[in-house]
């Protein structure tokens, strides 16, 4: 992953990537840890959540879990 980040930041494009807000702490520490050392622009938390009753939820549903991953990417 860090590896992909370098060379697409290397070849002289803005790199963001898009986060689920659903990713648990090892997961998110992992993407993110090795996108901002590999010299990642942004970060974008995508509010779809998984919801095991339906696939997915967004929206006011997601609204804790995106805030939660927003106050940990910080």
């Amino acid at each position: 992953w860090r590896e992909h980040v370098r060379s697409l930041v290397d070849s002289g494009a803005a790199v963001w990537i898009s986060l689920r807000a659903d990713l648990d702490q090892d997961q998110l520490a992992f993407v993110v840890d090795a996108a901002v050392e590999a010299g990642c622009t942004g970060i974008v938390v995508d509010p779809l959540i998984i919801d095991t009753g339906s696939g997915w939820q967004w929206g006011h549903g997601s609204f804790e879990q995106v805030c939660m991953t927003v106050r940990t990417v910080r």
